[in-house]
């Protein structure tokens, strides 16, 4: 069955909303809706009424869905920073106390112990961990240890190289001693090369 397109694009470009449209000029909403897809109507519809909005496509809802993503995670690094804080005041003012546990005869006995060497190694990767969180949400490529490792959103990384591996026959493969063959050097100073 053919449907009366024409007239439903000016109802849309009006500023109806397609569930009207669809119950006015009898068009089944979903063939409806693949139409204003297939035809880009809304793209359409803002030249013709000369709005300046801009279509999103799906690059752009992907940019916006990883910009949110970036700005949430933000938010927690700022979070466990300030958590880290806490932790560092308190490692400086001889405050901190580490819960410990140990086994003994089949029981787990817990107790409080002054941070160790481990225990600082410990807070240190907390603390570098929370920083890479922070660089990576801001986008901060200066901070990554892998070129490319958080581009940009929206940008192409490069695939990684593929691995070379490379088989050598045992012959070659094993020491030359082990190959009963003089070493060039030796052979130089003996003047035969």
């Amino acid at each position: 069955m053919a449907y009366s397109y024409t007239p439903a694009f000016v109802a849309f470009c009006e500023g109806a909303p397609p569930e009207e449209i669809s119950e006015v000029f009898h068009i089944p909403l979903k063939s409806l809706q693949a139409k204003m897809r297939q035809e880009g109507w809304l793209g359409l519809a803002n030249r013709m009424m000369g709005r300046v909005v801009p279509d999103m496509t799906p690059n752009d809802d992907a940019l916006a869905k990883c910009l949110a993503n970036r700005a949430k995670n933000y938010e927690n690094a700022a979070k466990l920073r300030d958590h880290a804080v806490v932790i560092i005041e308190a490692l400086r003012a001889g405050t901190l106390r580490i819960k410990k546990q140990f086994q003994s005869k089949g029981q787990i006995v817990e107790y409080q112990a002054v941070p160790g060497p481990s225990d600082w190694l410990n807070i240190a990767s907390y603390l570098r961990t929370i920083a890479d969180m922070t660089y990576r949400a801001l986008g901060d490529f200066q901070a990554q240890v892998k070129p490319g490792q958080d581009a940009p959103a929206g940008a192409q990384t490069p695939p990684p190289a593929p691995a070379v591996t490379i088989i050598l026959p045992s012959a070659i493969a094993r020491p030359r001693e082990e190959r009963g063959i003089e070493s060039e050097s030796r052979l130089l100073t003996q003047g035969v090369i």
